[in-house]
């Protein structure tokens, strides 16, 4: 044997014999010279089952790694998680995974061929995802925030109508005729107090205070009591 036979011999570059070659080392060399389809297929299920994996079949695979002395592969079998087998020019393949230590097979990190079951989805621009799960948190905060500061700002303007029309509260007959003489008519039954109070009187006469104009004509016409000082 001269020296370029050894070499051949040592890297496997020679021509393989079928008889006494193992699967992996066959799957090695079709894949090398770029070799697809079902040939391929049924190489890598014989790697797999001279590997010992458990694999009821494979639903995809992808080669995601090349180097001149060994080709990696992501192997997703029927329930189970990825492995990666890695196969070279001599003996049997190496295998890892199965435990979901392996992420899984994703488009962009090289071809996938599918033989059960749908493809993955196309590959995410790398942070996308952490984008998404961020965005929903921060909409979250935003709202959060907004509720918080509506609600300061309800009970404010609620404690400062409260402190206006605490004079306006519990009148006695005597106390509205004397108010309604101080008052000005501006509309029919309806009277405008020079401290800004608004006084309206309904169809059977009974008078009511409101803070502003628009709730005073309701009562007045429709007999409506919104936000009446009482």
């Amino acid at each position: 044997m001269d020296e370029e036979e050894a070499e051949q011999a040592l890297s496997g570059e020679g021509e393989l014999e079928e008889e006494g070659a193992t699967s992996s080392e066959r799957l090695f060399h079709a894949l090398r010279d770029g070799e697809s389809g079902e040939g391929v297929d049924a190489l890598l299920q014989g790697a797999m089952t001279e590997v010992d994996a458990r694999c009821q079949f494979i639903e995809r695979y992808q080669v995601f790694n090349r180097a001149s002395s060994f080709i990696s592969m992501k192997v997703k079998c029927y329930e189970r998680p990825v492995y990666i087998l890695t196969v070279g020019p001599l003996g049997l393949g190496a295998l890892s995974g199965g435990d979901g230590s392996i992420d899984r097979i994703r488009a962009g990190e090289g071809e996938i061929r599918v033989l059960q079951g749908e493809a993955p989805p196309p590959a995410r621009p790398v942070g996308s995802s952490s984008l998404r799960r961020q965005f929903p948190m921060r909409a979250a905060a935003a709202v959060f925030g907004a509720l918080i500061l509506t609600g300061i700002l309800l009970i404010w303007l609620w404690g400062r109508r409260q402190k206006a029309v605490a004079q306006w509260r519990g009148l006695k007959t005597e106390d509205k005729d004397r108010l309604l003489g101080e008052s000005t008519e501006l509309e029919p039954d309806l009277f405008k107090h020079p401290d800004g109070v608004w006084i309206a009187r309904g169809s059977r006469g009974k008078r009511r205070f409101f803070q502003r104009k628009a709730f005073a004509r309701l009562y007045r016409d429709y007999g409506l009591k919104v936000m009446q000082i009482r």
